[in-house]
Parts: C-alpha cells; sequence; structure tokens
C-alpha cells in the first residue's frame, strides 16, 4: 500500500544491474514489472542439481584431496556468483545514496551464502573425519564483505527487507536418485542443516543491523510484506546531537527502551556514517544518472551554448548555469553582501562512461547600494566542457555554503549538434 509521495522501483541482477521499472507511483505498472521479473530465469535449479551431485561424487570419493577438489570447484564457482551478487547490492546501494528520505530495499533471493561451499566442505569433513576440511571452508569466508555492505546501507539510509525465494526449506537430504552408498541419512540432514543456516543467516543479519526484517521459511510472504509496509509508514524518528568529529566516521547507534514492558521490540539500523559534502553531493549527482532525481529549491538553470569542434574530434561545449540571487543566501559585510556557492559537475555517455564530477567554487560580492538591484538579477557561471561527440547525460550541483540548500539539475546534452 503505498502513501502519496511513495515510489517504488523493481531492479534484478543477472550479471549486471538492470532497472526494469524507474521509481513510480503508479502501483499498476510497478505490478506489471515485478511479473515480467518473476519470468526471468535463474541458476537455482541447475545450481542445486550441481550441488547434488557434487555431495554424491565427495561420498563415493576414494581420496580426501579427491573430494577437497570437488568441494572446492564448487565453492569457487559458488563464491564468483556471490560476489557477483553482493557487487549488484553495493551499485544498488550507491544508486540510492544521494535519494532524500528513508529507502526500503526488499532483497529476493535463494539466499546469500556467508561461506561458500560450507556445507561440502562438512561432508568431506564427515566422509572423512579429517578437520582440514573445515580450515579449507574459511578461506572462502565473505563475512567481511557482509559487514561492508551492511555500513554502506546504513551509510546512505536503507534498511533491507530479505526474502529467502526459497520458501519453506525441508531437510532435502540426498534423493534416491542420487544417494551416494552407505550414506547415513542423518549425515545428509546434517549437511542439509548447515547449508539453510549457511544461506539464511546472512539474510537475517542483513535485515537485522539495518532495521529491516527478513521474511524466510515460509511460502506465503503476504504477512511479512504487510509488516515491512507498517515499519514504512509508522516509525519514531529519533534526534540527536551527534559529538564533532572527522568527516567520514561511522558511527554505532544504540537504542534503548525503558522498562521491560511485553510485546515492545526495538528495531534500528546499528550506525550512520557522517559523508563529507563532497561524497554526499557526488551520490546526489549519481542518483541523477541512474534515477533522474533532480531538485532545485534556486531555481536554478543550465543552457548548452554554441559548440565548437577540436582538430581531434573532440567538441568544446559551454554550459551556462545561472542562479537567482535571491535564492542565495547573502551575509552582511562592512559595505557590502558576499556569498559563497559550489558547483558540482559532471558527465555520463550513452555507454556509461562518467566523468568524475568536478567543482568550480563562486564567490559573489554585491556592493550595499547595488544589493535591491541585485536582488532582480542572476549568478550566471559558464562551464567549458571537453566532450566526444554522441548523446550525454550532463548534471549540475548548486551548494549554497551558507545556508546548505543544494540544487541538483540535469540536461541531455548530444554533443556534435546544434
Amino acid at each position: 500500500t503505498l502513501k502519496p509521495g511513495d515510489q517504488v522501483m523493481v531492479a534484478s541482477y543477472d550479471r549486471s544491474l538492470h532497472i526494469r521499472h524507474p521509481f513510480s507511483t503508479d502501483i499498476d505498472n510497478v505490478s506489471l514489472a515485478l511479473d515480467e521479473t518473476q519470468k526471468l530465469t535463474g541458476y537455482a535449479q541447475t545450481r542445486e542439481l550441481e550441488r547434488s551431485e557434487m555431495i554424491r561424487e565427495i561420498y563415493e570419493s576414494t581420496s580426501l584431496h579427491s573430494a577437497l577438489f570437488k568441494a572446492s570447484s564448487f565453492a569457487d564457482n559458488t563464491r564468483n556468483e556471490a560476489e557477483e551478487s553482493i557487487d549488484g547490492l553495493r551499485e544498488m546501494l550507491e544508486s540510492l545514496a544521494g535519494l532524500p528520505g528513508r529507502k526500503m530495499l526488499v532483497h529476493v533471493s535463494d539466499g546469500l551464502p556467508a561461506v561458500p561451499g560450507q556445507d561440502l566442505f562438512q561432508a568431506v569433513q564427515q566422509h572423512y573425519a579429517d578437520q582440514s576440511a573445515l580450515a579449507e571452508a574459511m578461506g572462502y569466508d565473505l563475512s567481511q564483505r557482509y559487514v561492508h555492505l551492511i555500513a554502506e546501507a546504513n551509510s546512505n539510509r536503507v534498511s533491507f527487507y530479505t526474502i529467502d525465494a526459497a520458501g519453506l526449506r525441508t531437510q532435502s537430504g540426498i534423493g534416491a536418485d542420487t544417494r551416494a552408498v552407505n550414506t547415513p541419512t542423518g549425515v545428509n540432514m546434517a549437511v542439509d542443516s548447515i547449508r539453510t543456516s549457511n544461506l539464511q543467516d546472512t539474510l537475517i543479519n542483513m535485515a537485522d543491523r539495518t532495521g529491516g526484517q527478513a521474511i524466510f521459511n515460509t511460502n506465503d510472504v503476504s504477512e511479512g510484506l504487510q509488516r515491512a509496509t507498517q515499519d514504512f509508514n509508522n516509525y519514531y524518528s529519533l534526534g540527536y546531537r551527534a559529538p564533532v568529529s572527522k568527516r567520514g566516521r561511522y558511527h554505532d547507534i544504540e537504542v534503548r527502551l525503558p522498562g521491560k514492558e511485553k510485546g515492545w521490540r526495538i528495531r534500528h539500523r546499528e550506525g550512520y556514517r557522517d559523508k563529507p559534502i563532497e561524497n554526499q553531493m557526488e551520490d546526489a549527482i549519481n542518483a541523477y544518472f541512474v534515477h533522474g532525481y533532480q531538485t532545485n529549491p534556486f531555481d536554478a538553470s543550465i543552457e548548452v551554448g554554441n559548440q565548437t569542434r577540436d582538430s581531434n574530434g573532440t567538441f568544446n561545449v559551454p554550459i551556462r548555469v545561472r542562479i537567482p540571487i535571491k535564492s542565495i543566501t547573502l551575509v552582511p559585510r562592512p559595505g557590502v553582501h558576499e556569498a559563497q556557492i559550489q558547483l558540482y559537475f559532471s558527465a555520463v555517455d550513452e555507454k556509461g562512461s562518467k566523468a568524475p564530477v568536478a567543482e568550480m567554487p563562486l564567490e559573489l560580492r554585491i556592493p550595499d547600494e547595488s544589493l535591491e538591484a541585485a536582488m532582480e538579477d542572476e549568478l550566471i557561471r559558464v562551464i567549458n566542457l571537453t566532450m566526444k561527440p554522441g548523446p550525454h547525460k550532463f548534471v549540475v550541483g548548486v551548494r549554497d555554503e551558507v545556508s546548505e540548500v543544494r540544487s541538483i539539475i540535469g540536461k541531455y546534452v548530444t554533443v556534435g549538434q546544434q
């Protein structure tokens, strides 16, 4: 259930991030995008068949070396897939960083392994009673990558709501068609139990430490999604004065509830990062490139001037930025009024190649006798860019260093055409 102003986006990850539907308040179009996403083919079934066959081969192997090789081979592939998923989630978190307000990321998967292949190494250990298998498994431990992912989510005000798409998991063991000879059922169940916790514990941890919720061991997620909706529409916002520190530091958060009232439970993100201003502006610029997010309290504008071609085939492109002076905070000084404005700008071409964010400081000094007339004027600056031919997205961030008011405005520019 969406409230006025709530927006939903649909994205998937298949070796790379795909925005299936941009942010929208139209729930019907979002539902259509979700239906289309459900039709996408994943690798879970293929990976499950490979896992069952690998466990059978481990139990039928004749040497520890051979069994470890099989477990390591499977763990290598699983680790690559897990790291790709983590990279996709980080890419999404980075794109959401510059968007205002609270953000909920509903992540649907068959689980994210904390230690890829851990259950196969456990099978080797049980079959050969050799502890070296478990030591080998720890070489695949991805726990620190998930710690960084959670910190990234908290820094960008994103809460994870994770869904285990496998639903109600059962102890699959190894079926009659793949069961190894003389393999006790209890051994199979123990290996399956380790696999389940290995996949689900990460989802639970991601949700708990960002103030969200995990939905798992159920074939009906509607109740869990309803709880998530209630979270988003009903919450307390607590403010406090943070200690003075260097920008960029990560701060832990602890919230205590006085008393031990029954039925009350606190969920909150475990920390936040005090990002430097430059990083905040870069986040906002990136949000424009990915999601088209713009905000313009300055009522600023940008326009493209006449392009000129260089001998090497690139073009000089002048971008004129206009900022109404009446929207700028002016500080009175003896005989003058002053302002400090910072411009941030970047561009991305049709192939996704992005120019580094550049900065341009602006100083404004208006004599007292000219102040009234200046209120009807504009602060104008020209940014001269060297760009390759073709379509580009160009964005300018404007920040008032006194009031901290910010604008993010973008424009599509076709270089090589007037």
